[in-house]
């Protein structure tokens, strides 16, 4: 049993065995605080413990450190030596990078609806370090772990950030990058450092500054965006469209990115069958994974940030439809057929013709639907953004919060509303023996007739106008309250409709008194 201390003088008990063993250090659990994790370094220095402190000093925002290994407090030992920190212990299922495989196989029961929660928990994450005036520098996929029982997303080893103190200046490097999610600009720099010093080998923590960014951390968040949309693949998996698969080969990690074989590029093609074509995603996700992997590349303040992402990730999530055919595939609601289907029909016919055979080899498919806990669950959640980018905790869509039902809903009702305004009311004012006759005659059977189908009209458009000026503000998550002031919104305009009839018929009314009087007066001047 080992106890180490903070500054206050408060006690950690550590648990005799490590939960985890690692390079730098090991995670033991604290034993009285079992939601809590503390990592002992097996070496530490006078920097790393300025970082650690720094770090527990100026945590990012409260909404999203609970998907961060943050350190909350340093500790040090009997000697008052720094030996390490505390951080909150994250639950996790998986790494994420374990649902870049492709078959899915285990993890076909994970639907793109969750998948686009990941991605938008992901972007909450960044974007409030970001905000924080950190930056990630390594995005090691197997450093992310999700939660698939609610889509929450861990990131662990925040002590390798790249992190500049505001106060002294000073840099806290971070010393690595996992290959083939490294900015090209950062491997370029890499290249020219080391041809200049051929026998260093840490060339992140010698180069000269900037090394890691936020906009190296845009590339490489693209990079995870990228396989979480499309079957796991990089998007620098592209070669020559005139060459087969067997002929060519984009390389691999940072090689493939150095030579710029991003996949949709004018010229080439995605050496997998399995890749989904650009045009399957909404016209805003291309977009932007064309700043990303083509603008970007020359100009890198051109990469989406991570609230962009966010932002067009969700509204892709609320224009999702059902694959008729398999229940764990949903698709953007404007494909014609299911890209997924399409993907794996071009897939096992892509390895029948390696294999021999018209099915994938070792029961990479499944036709039953294999679920995991996440895949029938509601529970999926995506924090909001940190310093007030997004408010409010963003669950998936249930059925009475899709735009397609919130607007089929509130105009129907709105339409039996003003319909019941029309026959009842309407008739009944402008009837035969209302105001319009006894005040203009001819000009008033018009306004008899019109007035109620003019009723019904400004119902409906009421309630169209609260739900494309107000509702939307929800980021089409409409709520109980929206629906109610969607109908609210009809029987206002209803009557401020009845109100607008009146008015108009004694202004008609005036104006046939006045060019009446005017005829006579002029009559009678000899005019």
């Amino acid at each position: 049993m080992a106890i180490f201390w903070n500054s206050s003088g408060k006690a950690y008990e550590l648990e005799d065995t490590p939960l985890s063993a690692g390079g730098e250090g090991n995670i033991f659990v604290v034993r009285s605080e079992p939601n809590r994790a503390a990592k002992i370094y097996h070496a530490v220095n006078a920097a790393l413990e300025k970082k650690i402190t720094l770090m527990t000093k100026r945590p990012p925002s409260s909404s999203i450190t609970n998907q961060l290994a943050w350190p909350l407090d340093v500790l040090r030992d009997q000697s008052g030596q720094f030996r390490g920190f505390v951080m909150r212990r994250l639950n996790v299922t998986n790494e994420l990078q374990e649902l870049y495989k492709y078959p899915p196989m285990e993890f076909e029961g994970v639907t793109l609806g969750h998948k686009l929660v990941i991605a938008e928990n992901i972007c909450s994450v960044i974007s409030g370090v970001h905000r924080a005036g950190y930056v990630f520098g390594d995005f090691n996929p197997m450093n992310i772990g999700v939660n698939l029982n609610d889509g929450t997303v861990a990131f662990f080893d925040t002590d390798t950030y790249h992190i500049r103190d505001p106060y002294s200046n000073e840099t806290y490097r971070c010393n690595v990058a996992y290959p083939g999610y490294a900015a090209p600009e950062l491997i370029a720099a890499c290249k020219r450092y080391k041809r200049a010093n051929p026998s260093e080998k840490d060339v992140y923590a010698k180069m000269p500054l900037p090394t890691f960014t936020e906009q190296t951390d845009n590339f490489a968040l693209a990079i995870h965006i990228f396989k979480l949309l499309m079957n796991g693949y990089s998007p620098y998996n592209g070669i020559d469209s005139n060459l087969t698969v067997s002929q060519a080969s984009p390389g691999i990690g940072d090689a493939a990115v150095e030579r710029d074989n991003y996949c949709f590029k004018p010229g080439l093609k995605p050496q997998s069958a399995a890749t989904p074509p650009l045009e399957t995603l909404p016209k805003a996700i291309q977009d932007l994974f064309t700043r990303a992997f083509v603008g970007g590349r020359t100009s890198p303040g051109l990469r989406p940030s991570a609230d962009e992402w966010r932002a067009a990730l969700e509204q892709y999530e609320n224009a999702l439809t059902q694959c008729p055919v398999n229940a764990n595939h949903q698709y953007y609601k404007l494909n014609n057929t299911c890209p997924w289907c399409e993907a794996r029909r071009r897939y096992e016919y892509e390895m029948s013709l390696v294999t021999g055979t018209s099915n994938v080899a070792g029961g990479g498919f499944s036709n039953t639907i294999s679920v995991p806990p996440a895949a029938g669950s509601s529970n999926y959640t995506a924090p909001s953004a940190a310093a007030g980018s997004y408010s409010g905790a963003v669950q998936p869509l249930t059925v009475w919060q899709k735009p397609e039902v919130f607007w089929t809903i509130t105009l129907i009702l709105s339409a039996v509303v003003a319909g019941l305004c029309m026959f009842i009311g309407g008739y009944t004012i402008f009837g035969s023996t209302g105001l319009g006759n006894d005040l203009m005659n001819g000009i008033g059977a018009f306004f008899d007739t019109a007035a109620p189908y003019l009723m019904f009209a400004g119902g409906l458009c009421g309630t169209i106008f609260y739900n494309v000026k107000f509702a939307s503000r929800n980021k089409n998550r409409y709520t109980a309250q929206n629906y109610a002031l969607a109908v609210l919104s009809g029987i206002g305009a209803v009557l401020a409709t009845v109100v607008a009839t009146f008015v108009l018929a004694f202004l008609v009314y005036i104006f046939i008194v006045v060019l009446i009087v005017g005829i006579i007066i002029g009559a009678l001047s000899g005019g």
